[in-house]
């Protein structure tokens, strides 16, 4: 079967298809992805066999997609995006069987403004899984869904990734985490980030010390991929790269704040999450915001460098 998988943005959502691709591919299917053109790095690291790539700037970008969808013939589309552009094109080709990933955008609304998940509503299903069983009619029974096993290497690779598209999501503490991270025996740090998130922050933008590749601002969504392949634990913030990480196996930290594990995205089945659970103003915003509702942003400055470290002994069994 050729299957067509939907899903316009962001790269983090994208990424989070991989193990829906891997487990259509399993079953014999030829997976294609369509998504916007600057995250099919994203589509491609997913694994997927054929990425499309679309740019709604352009004039009549949406005709053209729905011609080269009714061209390739899908026997299945599955959208996970599902807004009125893979409305359009989904039901555009006449596939034999059309499926949509529920979103929960409602109960994520609601737990924003009223907490909602602390009332008992907090067993969601993460956004992953919910691919996954949008797909689930094309995917044989027997095939494992499980995460890329990486192989043992000798040292400890570390990527710090800094920076995140909203200010809120931004952990204020990365330049006195790397100082730490310098005195674990073998490690190697190798600091990432996209260098306009950064900008506020020169000790971090231009730090440099032994033992901290500083890469900000020096590769491509590409590369970045390639570095974080290569290590054994991410640290950083909810974005795309904390994704792709846990894609690739990697023992993954990241930060949350104004956004909690229930939305689904990062949860602690895939990454050991940082944050601080007793505050009643948690979550604040659907994506994370710019700017703290209260003025203390407590919810990132409560999680310390010394808890981070002390996760990564436990990972790593190089502390007590």
């Amino acid at each position: 079967m050729k299957v067509l998988l939907i899903r316009f943005s962001s790269a983090g959502d994208v990424l989070l298809a991989a193990r829906t691709v891997a487990a259509l591919k399993a079953s014999g299917h030829d997976v294609y992805f369509l998504t916007k053109d600057k995250f099919a790095a994203a589509a491609a690291a997913t694994g997927a066999d054929t990425v499309m790539a679309a740019d709604f700037g352009k004039s009549g970008e949406l005709s053209r997609l729905v011609s080269w969808t009714k061209k390739n013939a899908f026997d299945a589309v599955i959208d996970l995006q599902g807004n009125y552009r893979s409305f359009i094109i989904k039901n555009s080709c006449f596939p034999a069987a059309v499926r949509t990933a529920s979103k929960d955008a409602i109960k994520r609304r609601l737990m924003t403004a009223f907490k909602w998940f602390l009332s008992g509503n907090s067993a969601y299903m993460p956004v992953a899984e919910k691919y996954l069983l949008a797909a689930a009619d094309f995917i044989r029974p027997s095939v494992v869904r499980g995460k890329t096993v990486k192989k043992k290497k000798t040292g400890l690779k570390i990527v710090v990734h800094a920076g995140a598209r909203w200010a809120n999501k931004r952990w204020p503490y990365f330049k006195e985490l790397l100082d730490g991270l310098r005195m674990i025996k073998g490690a190697h740090v190798t600091l990432t980030g996209v260098k306009d998130e950064v900008v506020n922050s020169p000790d971090l933008l231009y730090y440099k010390k032994r033992g901290v590749d500083n890469r900000i601002g020096g590769t491509d969504f590409s590369g970045l991929l390639g570095i974080i392949r290569n290590a054994d634990i991410f640290i950083g913030n909810d974005t795309a790269a904390a994704h792709a990480a846990s894609l690739f196996g990697l023992k993954c930290l990241v930060f949350l704040g104004p956004t909690v594990r229930q939305f689904g995205f990062v949860t602690e089945k895939d990454f050991t999450v940082l944050e601080d659970k007793s505050l009643l103003c948690r979550p604040c915003h659907l994506h994370g915001g710019v700017k703290c509702p209260i003025g203390t942003f407590e919810c990132m400055r409560n999680v310390t460098p010394d808890m981070v470290i002390k996760e990564i002994k436990k990972l790593t069994r190089r502390g007590k």
